[in-house]
């Protein structure tokens, strides 16, 4: 059964609304639509996150750290609008952490100079984060889980404060707190990566120029994360 268009639109300002946690700041304005499209890509593989740590994970493992790639740090000005519970700060300050850890990696610093495709980088975040996210006991997770937009314009002139102030944020804390309880497990899900592995999959992609299929446009999101498995 399809979802309602209200409802889709419902899902997308929660998920819009998620970024006011982001940490991870890159000039590139397609940076957001790139991040729905890997949103879109893991929950195909049965994993619902919330938008900010899909984009944010996902632009460590694409991007450089520097001016002309990202840095990190809170949306102070969006988080004093949100106003977070107590005890968020906390949460926030261990996400930073994570963050922090997880760019000094130097498996994430290989796969960031490795200019990944978008199939590969949603495998790579679903394998990184499906225990801590199955480990979440949330009965609602995946309500409502519908496919992102990847229209530049409906991001760009998005009010993230408001729609975040929109829903209810418990649940967004919720997995924000569960997120940074499995720090450890996520960054070893991490250094765990086989990079020979990625970077074989990483050759295979369609040889338009001649015609050609080459595997890695063949294989579905499911061999995919076979593969890295």
């Amino acid at each position: 059964m399809p979802i309602p268009e209200s409802q889709h639109r419902s899902y997308l300002a929660r998920q819009v609304g998620t970024m006011a946690l982001s940490h991870v700041h890159v000039e590139n304005p397609m940076a957001q639509v790139r991040a729905a499209a890997w949103c879109n890509s893991v929950s195909r593989l049965g994993i619902h996150l919330p938008l900010f740590v899909v984009h944010d994970l996902g632009c460590l493992l694409t991007t450089q750290l520097g001016p002309a790639g990202y840095s990190l740090g809170p949306h102070s000005a969006l988080l004093a609008q949100i106003a977070p519970p107590p005890g968020a700060q906390a949460m926030l300050v261990r996400y930073h952490a994570l963050l922090t850890q997880l760019a000094s990696s130097e498996v994430v610093e290989k796969l960031a100079g490795w200019r990944l495709r978008d199939d590969l980088v949603a495998v790579l975040l679903t394998r990184i984060l499906t225990d801590t996210y199955q480990r979440w006991r949330d009965p609602g997770k995946s309500a409502g889980a519908a496919e992102l937009p990847l229209d530049l314009a409906m991001y760009r002139s998005a009010n993230v404060a408001r729609h975040f102030l929109d829903f209810d944020s418990q649940p967004i804390w919720s997995f924000l707190e569960q997120l940074t309880a499995h720090d450890l497990h996520i960054y070893t899900s991490t250094e765990l990566i086989d990079l020979d592995t990625v970077r074989l999959l990483g050759l295979f992609k369609e040889d338009t120029a001649n015609g050609a299929e080459a595997l890695g446009s063949s294989l579905d999101l499911v061999d995919l994360f076979s593969a890295l498995e």
